[in-house]
């Protein structure tokens, strides 16, 4: 497992807008995207939601801690890392530690939700690509939210 490979690089992030829009989802807000089961939605900012099961715990906001287990795949469907063969991955949300689709995508899940995030290129690594990731990459991952603890009870 290599957890790298959702940590955010920072400015190498593209942010060129293509790669939006199309398709029959809805566009919404990130921040008042709720829970809505078994239907794409896509947020302002290009990322594309799916929850395939609404948890019913602690939501993941703020400067949370979450830990979750997930699996980052390409387009084409090559896996480029996952969680699922060792222990659900801790991390901290609100930190520069994630990719901007990942960390825009896993806020507002709850404990016990499985999401799945469409991140376009430029929330994800953009045109500098990142070990296995090809420059320009549409990401593809499924996350499982076990836990969350807000920053305050760490």
């Amino acid at each position: 497992m290599v957890l790298a490979s959702f940590v955010a690089c920072g400015d190498e992030a593209n942010d060129d807008g293509e790669g939006r829009g199309g398709g029959n989802e809805s566009t919404v807000d990130s921040e008042a995207q709720g829970c809505v089961q078994d239907e794409e939605i896509e947020t302002d900012s290009g990322l594309k939601i799916e929850d395939i099961e609404c948890g019913d715990g602690a939501e993941a906001e703020g400067d949370s801690t979450v830990v979750a287990h997930y699996v980052g795949t390409l387009e084409n469907g090559t896996t480029f890392d996952s969680s699922r063969d060792g222990d659900p991955v801790p991390f901290t949300l609100g930190v520069g530690q994630l990719i901007p689709g990942f960390e825009e995508g896993i806020r507002g899940m709850k404990e016990g939700g499985v999401r799945k995030l469409t991140i376009p290129p430029e929330l994800g690594y953009g045109a500098a690509g990142q070990g296995d990731i090809p420059p320009d990459s549409t990401l593809i991952f499924e996350i499982e939210l076990i836990s969350v603890e807000e920053a305050d009870e760490i």
